[in-house]
């Protein structure tokens, strides 16, 4: 199912958090666009929550140089890629993957 998920929208929230000696950060989205209603999975591999529009997702090793991104795009062209805009101008354009990285379900509901 999370590897069907298309969505994007403005960063609204975020959280910077350490997990197995690094640090990460969790992000909540205001979804402009999204084919799905409502999502909720949290386990080793995974953790992302669509509801009420906004999604909670895990980000990946936070780098204070590009902080933390302003608008993201999951997913839009079905290859598996994803867009990460952030203030410098920079854009990103990692592989897309929702690893937990150490985000709980109390993380989860947080935007929510």
């Amino acid at each position: 199912m999370v590897g069907n998920i298309q969505f994007k929208g403005k960063v609204i929230n975020s959280k910077v958090y350490d997990f197995a000696g690094k640090s990460y950060y969790m992000i909540c989205v205001q979804l402009d666009t999204c084919n799905v209603k409502s999502c909720y999975v949290l386990n080793d591999l995974c953790a992302l929550k669509i509801k009420n529009n906004i999604a909670t997702m895990p980000g990946s090793v936070y780098d204070s140089y590009l902080g933390i991104p302003k608008y993201i795009e999951i997913n839009m062209s079905n290859k598996g890629k994803m867009k990460l805009y952030f203030n410098s101008g920079t854009v990103d354009e990692p592989e897309w993957l929702f690893h937990a990285n150490g985000l709980t379900e109390k993380d989860l509901n947080s935007c929510n």
